[in-house]
């Protein structure tokens, strides 16, 4: 643009700006600011979107509270735009029929006018014929004559194949549906995009229908897309390209062809905030505007999008179109669009979950000796029953003579747990609740030596009581698989037993041998004085290894949905049982229901 004219732009906006100060309406000198800066600012470094967007934010800020000269001033360089910047001189002359409706006397701006946008202005403020608008009901039917006749049977779709789209056009696309069709798979991709994204189709109307929502049509270029159409079971019965050989829609800055809808409907609103297909946005500082980006505006959470889009890799951006709950990934389908960003989450957002479950403990043991001995059986490390019984007669530990007994390091199977939770959500990341339950496969008590006669000391206990607190990798706002980490302690006990055998020592004439004089080798007892001849006795016994009753834990896994509020959690717990210690591996499968 010439600095002259632009010069001269500048003067006579301020001096049309203090002329009428002294005499305007509450938000006319606000409004003029305004449009000074959609004409010196944005439509001269040809942003002519941004341009326009601005000055229909200032039509609809202003309400009644502007006067009609300014009104009318506004909706002038709305034609301005449309003819000398778009060159679309239909769109030009519908906004100078607005501008002489708001004030008979308003003047072109010639300065910035065309010889055709200059015709378009004087036939406007003639009243006389012209090249109408055309509007969005009457070019539905041209959308749908713009495909070329199929041969019957074969699976065709609209708008056709390299038809031209304008920027910001949302793009229908219905398909005729072969037999058995009932759903079907709409893939595109952007012209900028480096991966395809889907949205589920359904026939209605006789047609396979789903519509390429605003994060397609953002920019100009080649959008690639290609349509799958499925029965029932999700089988494939047709397609229409594919993502190696897609087909092709052009989208450009300015298109004569008329915008696509689906058969005998209107076409889209173009994406944006604005009515009647225009992007509006309400300038900032304008009175009467609410903060926030508008669509394509650069966003962060510190300044967020206006109300209608969501921030989205720092742009606002329209949501996602979709039919039902469950195209949208934050699970919740309003009007046609997905409810996008943390709102969306926070309202569909399950802060309580209960749920049962079965747990199996798996103890993991150490290698020790001498286990139904004197020591340890004193200890309360061990107690040992013969094998398969819960009671003995045993007058004292078996460690007089022989060996008492060998555990090696493994893992055993101990206790079984039936467990219920409850859950309560503080944030979609973090959770606090507990579980409590009942254990089997107790053990029989702890043997106690009193004056050489056993008698039973600790007995299991049963119960099962955990408080825990676990944060979730993935928010509990949204879809898809869980994961998550927990720690936590509580009440319980972990009974597990192994089978051991003891050896001891006996002379021929089987009277016991001193405790010196007997070895094992491969678990076969030897006099060690080398005088035989001897024997030795082998007894099988069950060592009871008892845990807890309290412990500590850390652990994670997964919830996973199973449709409607339902989930499948898995989980593991690392217990440390204390004060009479051991480790557990306690893993457990349960169903959970959000609440």
């Amino acid at each position: 643009m010439n600095p002259k004219k632009t010069l001269r732009i500048t003067i006579a906006l301020l001096f049309a700006s203090f002329a009428f100060s002294a005499f305007a309406s509450p938000k006319d000198g606000a409004a003029m600011k305004k449009i000074d800066e959609a004409i010196n600012v944005h439509y001269l470094a040809t942003e002519f979107d941004k341009a326009e967007a601005q000055l229909l934010g200032v039509i609809k800020a202003c309400g009644k509270d502007c006067s009609p000269n300014v009104i009318a001033k506004a909706y002038m360089y709305v034609g301005l735009v449309r003819g000398s910047g778009k060159q679309n001189m239909a769109a030009a002359r519908e906004a100078f029929e607005k501008a002489k409706a708001s004030d008979a006397a308003i003047t072109l701006d010639a300065a910035l006018a065309t010889p055709e946008v200059q015709a378009e202005f004087n036939k406007a403020k003639a009243g006389g014929g012209g090249a109408a608008v055309a509007t969005p009901a009457a070019a539905a039917p041209a959308a749908a004559a713009a495909a070329p006749a199929a041969a019957e049977g074969a699976f065709t779709c609209t708008p056709v194949e390299n038809y031209e789209i304008q920027v910001r056009q949302p793009i229908p696309v219905s398909c005729k549906p072969p037999p058995g069709v009932v759903k079907g798979e709409l893939s595109y991709r952007t012209p900028d995009g480096q991966a395809y994204k889907t949205i589920p189709m359904q026939v209605q109307g006789g047609t396979l229908r789903g519509q390429i929502p605003c994060d397609g049509v953002g920019a100009a270029g080649a959008l690639n897309y290609y349509v799958i159409a499925q029965d029932a079971n999700g089988d494939t019965i047709e397609t229409l390209g594919s993502e190696i050989a897609p087909s092709t829609f052009n989208i450009v800055a300015q298109s004569a062809q008329p915008a696509p809808a689906y058969p005998g409907a209107a076409p889209p609103a173009k994406c944006g905030a604005g009515g009647g297909g225009d992007k509006v946005e309400c300038p900032p500082g304008m009175p009467g505007c609410a903060g926030g980006g508008g669509w394509g505006d650069s966003c962060t959470p510190a300044e967020p999008c206006k109300k209608g889009l969501y921030c989205a890799a720092g742009t606002c951006e329209n949501a996602p179109a979709c039919e039902t709950n469950s195209d949208c990934d934050t699970g919740r389908c309003d009007d046609g669009f997905c409810a996008m960003g943390e709102t969306a989450g926070v309202k569909k957002f399950r802060r309580v979950m209960v749920g049962i479950h079965f747990a199996p403990d798996l103890w993991i043991t150490s290698k020790a000796t001498d286990v139904c001995g004197n020591a340890s059986v004193t200890a309360g490390t061990y107690a040992c029953y013969p094998s398969g019984q819960t009671t003995t007669t045993q007058s004292e530990p078996l460690a007089a003579n022989g060996f008492a007994g060998t555990v090696n390091q493994g893992v055993a199977l101990a206790t079984l747990r039936l467990l219920l939770s409850l859950d309560y959500a503080l944030t979609p990341n973090i959770t606090v609740g507990g579980r409590a339950g009942y254990a089997f496969r107790g053990g029989p008590a702890s043997i106690k030596y009193t004056g050489g006669d056993p008698s039973p000391a600790t007995k299991f206990l049963p119960f099962h009581v955990e408080v825990r607190a676990a944060y979730w990798f993935r928010p509990l706002s949204m879809p898809g698989i869980h994961p998550y980490i927990h720690v936590g302690g509580g009440m319980a006990q972990v009974d597990g037993k192994v089978p051991v055998q003891t050896y001891q020592c006996i002379d021929a004439d089987h009277t016991n041998a001193g405790s010196g004089d007997c070895t094992t080798v491969n678990n076969t007892t030897h006099a060690t004085d080398g005088v035989g001849p001897y024997a030795s006795s082998v007894t099988k016994y069950d060592a009871w290894r008892k845990m807890g009753q309290g412990f500590a834990t850390l652990g994670g896994g997964a919830l996973i949905p199973v449709g409607g509020n339902g989930s499948i959690q898995v989980n593991l717990n690392i217990m440390l049982m204390l004060p009479n210690s051991g480790t557990v591996l306690e893993p457990s499968l349960g169903y959970v229901l959000g609440l």
